[in-house]
């Protein structure tokens, strides 16, 4: 079901951050010098944010991460604060802001009259804090009363069901590289077997501590905001410029709402693949099907797995061919499909100054379209349930 992709969001920014916090700054990246000046950026359409790749005091180990600002509100007030640097996240669903970044005086939700809290947890690792509501200002319109997790470790007391195989705690700006991030992907709520049941790691109640885990309806539920806006609420269109393949300073795009709801989110000549119930697609690399298989801004990298290629040796989740190589991998979904070449880099190699990383790729037992996937595309992702070409079955298109 749904809430099994929440697991398969923002692969390995743990180790990344080793990755390229170590890296010797020689190698492939080196001999490019692109400033902010030369890099090639996308108007931004109307009913649109602006996405930047780019390295800032919060993520200075972070490549291929896709950031927006955006506004949020109390509710049905005027009392409103820009939050920068949120990363923008085809892979789940729903608005997570770190607590530092907010200084909006919020309401918590409540279960049986008790604090809602969630617990998150990604590949990488977990994110913990309160569900609060506020109003979300995307393009030009305002998904109202959204449901969002504000993450903070110091909230409660974290479970132990919540941490212990959580992985990396991400509940500090500094963990995540981020001030928070924007799920957009393919489903409206990000648990659908909580509203029915209390599942271990995911919804809690705080009325005591430790919290208890507890059944939260999906009106309570940390909501992607884009299906609550009051029209171009059926999906998201990411636009990214073509990079230099050695990397480059920064890059810009767009985060477009709306599928065919005006001429710039329409389909036209891409390839339209439907996703199964899990939001999943297949593809086939290497003469190995990957049924479980995802595009997902963001993950930092390409992810899969090829026992034919050579590990770093100090970053070991991640590729270091002696040279560049050039691979080619099949997508498809019942009829459609689609041929994809891709590059992979010596991650030791690259050029820690560079944001933009379009050869960076690691290992992963699904595979994972990251960020690289992204550039030079314009990829459609539809919300589950909302009407768009081939029904309401979530597409990915591109």
């Amino acid at each position: 079901m749904p809430e099994i992709r929440l697991y398969a969001v923002i692969c390995l920014i743990g180790s990344l951050l080793l990755a390229c916090g170590g890296g010797s700054g020689s190698g492939a990246g080196s001999a490019v010098s692109v400033d902010d000046s030369a890099v090639s950026a996308l108007a931004v359409p109307l009913n649109a944010l602006k996405i930047t790749v780019e390295k800032w005091s919060g993520n200075s180990n972070y490549p291929n991460q896709g950031f927006v600002s955006l506004e949020i509100c109390q509710p049905q007030s005027s009392n409103c604060q820009t939050i920068e640097h949120v990363l923008v996240d085809t892979g789940s669903y729903g608005l997570r802001l770190h607590a530092n970044a907010i200084s909006l005086p919020l309401t918590q939700s409540r279960i049986n009259n008790e604090p809602l809290a969630e617990c998150t947890h990604f590949i990488s690792g977990y994110t913990w804090g309160g569900v609060f509501t506020a109003d979300i200002k995307l393009g030009t319109q305002t998904a109202a009363a959204v449901p969002i997790q504000v993450i903070d470790g110091n909230y409660a007391q974290v479970p132990a069901s919540c941490s212990i195989g959580g992985g990396y705690a991400m509940n500090t700006q500094n963990a995540l590289g981020a001030n928070g991030i924007l799920g957009v992907g393919s489903f409206q709520q990000d648990c659908l077997g909580c509203a029915a049941r209390a599942l271990t790691a995911h919804y809690y109640a705080c009325a005591i501590s430790p919290c208890l885990p507890t059944a939260a309806p999906l009106a309570s539920q940390v909501t992607n905001p884009v299906a609550m806006l009051p029209s171009h609420d059926n999906g998201v269109v990411v636009i990214l410029p073509a990079v230099n393949a050695n990397g480059q300073v920064s890059a810009s795009g767009s985060l477009a709402f709306g599928i065919d709801t005006n001429t710039q989110n329409t389909i036209t000549s891409e390839t339209i693949f439907k996703l199964d119930d899990n939001g999943y697609l297949t593809t086939t690399y290497a003469g190995r099907t990957y049924g479980q298989s995802f595009i997902d801004s963001g993950s930092n990298g390409i992810f899969f797995t090829d026992n034919a290629l050579t590990l770093c040796t100090t970053y070991k989740d991640f590729y270091c061919p002696a040279t560049e190589l050039t691979q080619t991998a099949s997508l498809s979904s019942g009829t459609a499909s689609a041929t994809v070449t891709f590059k992979i880099g010596n991650a030791e190699s690259l050029n820690n100054k560079l944001a933009v990383q379009p050869n960076l790729a690691g290992l992963g037992s699904s595979f994972d379209w990251g960020l690289p996937f992204f550039y030079g595309r314009k990829v459609f992702v539809s919300i589950s349930g909302k009407s768009v070409q081939g029904g309401t079955t979530p597409i990915v298109a591109f």
